[in-house]
């Protein structure tokens, strides 16, 4: 590991950052699509507003890290460590995150609508302020209880 990556609006889209120390880092602002964060410390990183769509942040330590505003659009984190992270108004739209631990965080406005959370570790109430829309939860069960329909959606058109 080396020194601290301190990076504010930088672009590492596709970049390998396993081996880079990112505790502590300021990222805000920083495109990092699908870059591969796999495994990777970012405990207490600011990635405030930061584009992480694609990105696989599988097995990552999130824990206490700022995420808010951030687009996860499409990403892996499975596995990750979230605990006690700030994940406000985050875009998690179709991400796969089974077995993530989620303990503590806050998930204030974030859209989870087509994301699989299937054995995540969350707080009882955690998605009360969150956006469901074909969202499993840890239990297995699909939650679409924030789920826009128009004239020409239909639940019978979707089931």
């Amino acid at each position: 590991m080396g020194e601290r990556l301190d990076c504010p609006g930088c672009d590492l889209a596709i970049a390998d950052l396993r081996r880079h120390n990112l505790v502590g880092a300021d990222l805000s602002g920083a495109d990092l699509s699908h870059a591969n964060l796999h495994g990777v410390d970012m405990s207490g990183a600011n990635l405030t507003n930061a584009n992480l769509e694609g990105a696989d942040v599988g097995h990552a330590n999130l824990t206490g890290a700022v995420l808010n505003g951030v687009n996860l659009e499409r990403s892996s984190l499975m596995k990750a460590v979230l605990r006690g992270a700030v994940l406000s108004d985050v875009k998690l739209t179709g991400i796969w995150m089974p077995e993530a631990i989620l303990t503590d965080a806050i998930l204030d406005g974030a859209d989870l609508t087509d994301v699989d959370m299937t054995s995540a570790v969350v707080d009882d109430g955690a998605f009360d302020k969150a956006v469901l829309c074909n969202t499993t939860l840890p239990d297995g069960r699909a939650r679409d209880r924030d789920c826009v329909f128009n004239e020409r959606n239909t639940l019978d058109d979707i089931h």
